[in-house]
């Protein structure tokens, strides 16, 4: 038997509209990515990362390499190409990100 729906909170009409997180004019490829879940929205690209409600306020903001070393994974040199998700069914999200932890590799030619 399937389980029974789950009343979700009414999306934001159509005229409503906010900024979510600004990249560096000088960044070579923002890597934009956002979802949204049930309260609030998370959008990553390569210089930060952002959690807002669904209307727009600012709940947490960091830069991609902090929002990642803050989660005690280890060190890294470089932090590249977020990713995020929500997952409905549980109720979570997934982000992801490559990592360089050699810092001379990062930049080299091979």
């Amino acid at each position: 038997m399937p389980p029974s729906p789950v009343s979700l909170p009414q999306s934001p009409t159509a005229a409503t509209n906010f900024v979510a997180l600004l990249g560096f004019p000088n960044a070579l490829t923002p890597d934009t990515y956002g979802a949204v879940g049930t309260n609030m929205l998370i959008t990553m690209l390569n210089t930060g990362v952002k959690f807002q409600t669904r209307g727009g306020a600012s709940v947490y903001s960091n830069s991609l390499i902090s929002f990642w070393t803050s989660t005690n994974i280890g060190s890294f040199f470089g932090v590249f190409d977020p990713r995020v998700a929500y997952d409905p069914f549980n109720d979570r999200w997934i982000a992801v990100a490559g990592v360089d932890a050699d810092r001379y590799r990062c930049f080299s030619n091979e």
